[in-house]
Formats: structure tokens, C-alpha cells, sequence
């Protein structure tokens, strides 16, 4: 028996473009350069260049931290493994039926930027991704329709499963702005769609401390509380790098624990003279806040600061789910050329120290890089029998689940907290 496609299985992208169409676009391309940039900054130039489609980017630049990956010689050489702590957060990661974490990784020059890729087991991923979809993008939490459509109080997923399930008669979700065609009489009332046809259109979903994002504040006066997995997920990440680091061979003796890497004497004078070790107390950390973002294959995501924040000590935690993206990341200036890496399918990284101030951003999502085990492949259904629905929907996706601690510890926050 077949299994009907969902609605949303027809809107993957598709990347190849005819010669007629490759000619246009350089041409675009080459008047656009030609006439100039208002914003030519080298951040700036840098997403430019990863978001190009024609010619495609050139990706000899962006750091894979892989074991093995083929970097080059400059960029492997930047890479500085680091043991993790696996005692003190074991206890989290037990709670969330994963292994702790035992390596991550620095960057030389880079201090504050604390990879740990490959985190998740396949299993535990699908989970994630699961719960990120019918568990947390459901009201009162926040997202980017709400402005636009009245979500169903189950959420759009859970109302879409429901519907093709036979278990709900299917019922459009009703505009609650209307159309430009309705704005000028040629349609009596707003248009609907049904929930399958919307889930392609969610951007993002709040979770804790909702977020103004015109203001650029948090909401105060009515605090959701933060779901407890995802909570228990940046504790035991921010558990496992505390006290990490790296240090200079010539720097001064900083060594007082085996999570502290040696510099080989061979270290180039460019490096930091005394490295960088993550004190950051996982005791005085509270996840509060946090933004689950759904990219699809031509979304991106431009160079901001995360500064709405009381605390901006505490390290801001990021997990990958899905199709590969290319993050960037540089300092609080647009006119420092930024780092670029490769960010896959669990991933974590995490922005600490004088990273947790600096740009960011993800110019590309590249096509065609789910993973095997996030498919529907007869392996992975014999594992998890509903992942059918859920691996048509991420064939173009990537998900990011971003925690962050609002308040600093000495101030007492709204009722709310985390929930139970």
C-alpha cells in the first residue's frame, strides 16, 4: 500500500536551474557587484558569498570538525580538541537517554566558541525533532503565524496528523489578516489553509520568556514555562564544558585540570598568549528563554547579536537537527571577516565567553544533506514507525533549538520557571 504524500511533500527545492537560467543569474550577479554594495562589510560579503546559488560557493573555507574531515592545512590546524566534562553533568544526559559528550572542540584566535558535533545518537535526534513539532510549537507559545493565522490550540502538526488520521474533520486554519485581494474587495473574507499546507511556513517558535521581536524584548508580565527536556538538554551541555579550555605553551601556568588542553610550543605568535578556559559556573545557570527555528532549503538567517538578555555571562546553547547549514560567526564588528564552519545533524555549539556578544548568523542551508537515519528508509521505519511523516517534512529542513539564561542569578524572575 502506498502512503499518501503529506502536504507539504511537493516543496522541496529544486536547485537545478537551466543554461538560460544560469546566464540570467550571473548576469544579475556581475550588475550587482558592478553597481556596488550599501553594506559591503566583510561580514557582509562573506554571507554573500555562501548564499550565491549561481556560481555555487566556494566552501574550502568553512571549518569541519569531523574527525577525519578534509580541511585544510590552515583550518585543521586551528581546530584545539578538548575533554569534556562527563562526571559532574552525567546525571542530564542520563535524563535524556543519551551518553555524555566526552570531546569537543575550540578554535585557536577564536575564544569562546565551544563545538561538540555529533552529539545525539539517531535515535535521540528523531525525538528531538518529534517534540519540536507536535510538543513545542503548539500556543501559547509563540511563532511567526500568529501574526497571520489562528492556530489550532494543538498546534499545526498535531492538527495535520489528526486530520489524516481520520480522528479530526479536516478544517482549514482561518486568516486572521486578510489578503491584499481581500483588502481590495475582490474577496469577501480571508482566505484559509489547511494545517499540512502551513507547517512549510513556520519559521520559528518561542519557548519560556516569550520574545517582542519588534521591541527586541522579552515579554515579562506573562511567562510560559520552559519545557523541561529542552531545559535538562542545555544543563547537561552547559555541565560539560565548564572549566574546558585551552593553553598557550608560552602562557603562564593555567593548568589545573586534565579538561585543559596544551598548545603545541609550535603555535604560531598570532595565537592568544594565554588561551581561553570556560569558567562559566554551571550551578548559577538557568535556561529561561529559547527559540526553536525552522529553516527551509532557501531560508537564511542574517548577522545578529543575541542581546536582549539581562545575562549575557551565561553561554548560549544551540543544537542542530537536519539538513547541513553554514554558520558564521566573527566578533562585534561587521568589518572582522567572520568564521565559517559546517553545522549537521546534532550538532552543539556553544557561545561563550566574548563569543556570546559577537555576529552570527546562517547564510545557507545546502540541499540534499539529510542524514540517512532521518529518512524513511525501511531501517529506520522498522525503529520508529510513525518517522514516516516527519522524514517527508525534513527532507527540506533544518531545525535549531537555541536556550539561553535571561536573568542573572542574584535577580528573582516572574513567576513562571520551568516546567515540571
Amino acid at each position: 500500500m502506498t502512503t499518501p504524500k503529506p502536504a507539504f511533500a511537493n516543496t522541496a527545492f529544486q536547485p537545478h536551474l537551466s543554461r538560460r537560467q544560469q546566464k540570467k543569474a550571473l548576469f544579475e550577479k556581475a550588475a550587482r557587484e558592478q553597481a556596488g554594495y550599501a553594506n559591503d562589510t566583510a561580514f557582509r560579503r562573506v554571507e554573500r558569498q555562501y548564499r550565491s546559488r549561481v556560481p555555487p560557493p566556494d566552501l574550502t573555507d568553512v571549518l569541519d570538525f569531523r574527525p577525519g574531515a578534509p580541511n585544510t592545512p590552515a583550518l585543521a590546524a586551528r581546530i584545539v580538541p578538548i575533554a569534556l566534562d562527563t562526571e559532574d553533568s552525567n546525571g542530564y544526559w542520563a535524563g535524556l537517554g543519551a551518553s555524555p559528550p566526552t570531546q569537543g572542540y575550540m578554535v585557536r584566535n577564536f575564544p569562546g566558541l565551544i563545538v561538540i558535533p555529533g552529539c545525539f545518537a539517531p535515535d535521540v535526534q528523531r525525538r528531538l525533532i518529534k517534540d519540536c513539532l507536535r510538543r513545542y510549537a503548539v500556543p501559547p507559545a509563540k511563532s511567526n503565524l500568529d501574526a497571520l493565522y489562528l492556530t489550532p490550540p494543538e498546534g499545526l502538526w498535531n492538527r495535520y496528523k489528526r486530520e489524516g488520521a481520520g480522528e479530526a474533520k479536516p478544517e482549514p486554519v482561518t486568516r486572521i489578516v486578510p489578503t491584499p485581494a481581500t483588502e481590495k474587495g475582490k474577496e469577501d473574507e480571508p482566505t484559509a489553509v489547511t494545517a499540512g499546507a502551513l507547517i512549510p511556513r513556520l519559521r520559528w517558535v518561542t519557548l519560556g520568556y516569550q520574545y517582542n521581536w519588534s521591541a527586541k524584548e522579552y515579554f515579562l508580565d506573562a511567562p510560559q514555562p520552559f519545557p523541561a527536556p529542552i531545559g535538562q538538554l542545555a544543563r547537561a551541555v552547559v555541565g560539560s564544558i565548564h572549566d574546558v579550555g585551552y593553553v598557550a605553551a608560552d602562557g603562564p601556568d593555567l593548568i589545573s585540570s586534565p579538561r585543559h588542553t596544551w598548545l603545541s610550543s609550535s603555535a604560531e605568535p598570532a595565537d592568544e598568549p594565554t588561551g581561553y578556559v570556560h569558567r562559566y559556573d554551571p550551578a548559577g545557570y538557568e535556561p529561561e528563554a529559547g527559540v526553536i527555528n525552522f529553516y527551509q532549503a532557501r531560508d537564511s538567517l542574517m548577522a545578529h547579536v543575541d542581546r536582549s538578555e539581562q545575562n549575557m555571562e551565561a553561554p548560549l546553547v544551540s543544537v542542530s537537527l537536519g539538513n547541513t547549514a553554514i554558520f558564521v560567526i566573527g566578533d562585534e564588528s561587521r568589518d572582522t571577516p567572520p568564521l565559517s564552519m559546517y553545522l549537521r545533524s546534532g550538532d552543539i555549539v556553544c557561545m561563550c565567553g566574548p563569543r556570546r556578544r559577537a555576529l552570527h548568523g546562517i547564510p545557507r542551508v545546502l540541499e540534499d544533506t539529510l542524514p540517512d537515519y532521518l529518512t524513511s528508509t525501511d531501517d529506520v521505519l522498522a525503529e520508529d514507525f510513525e518517522w514516516d511523516s516527519f522524514a517527508a517534512y525534513m527532507t527540506t529542513t533544518r531545525i535549531n533549538i537555541n536556550v539561553r539564561q535571561v536573568f542573572n542569578k542574584d535577580r528573582q524572575p516572574p513567576s513562571g520557571g520551568i516546567e515540571p
